[in-house]
């Protein structure tokens, strides 16, 4: 991110102000997510540096979510 990151206390700053926004929702881990994450993982393509990507992709999938990025490197 560059010069917009942010320090730990200054990410919390900005969490707590995203919660207090209606437009933004808190979802919990649905059921099958690991089941989900592991079948990505275990895909020949899937890199070591996507990892957390994976876990997203399965996460909005399960939940009927989309995702919305500005990572190019998100579709592989």
């Amino acid at each position: 991110m560059g010069i917009d990151a942010v320090r730990p206390v200054e990410a919390w700053s900005v969490y707590q102000t995203l919660m207090q926004d209606s437009r933004v929702h808190f979802s919990v881990e649905p059921p099958g997510l690991e089941r989900a994450w592991l079948e990505l993982t275990r895909r020949p393509q899937v890199a070591q540096n996507r990892w957390t990507d994976a876990y997203l992709q399965a996460f909005a999938e399960l939940r009927e979510l989309s995702i919305v990025t500005f990572d190019k490197g998100f579709r592989q």
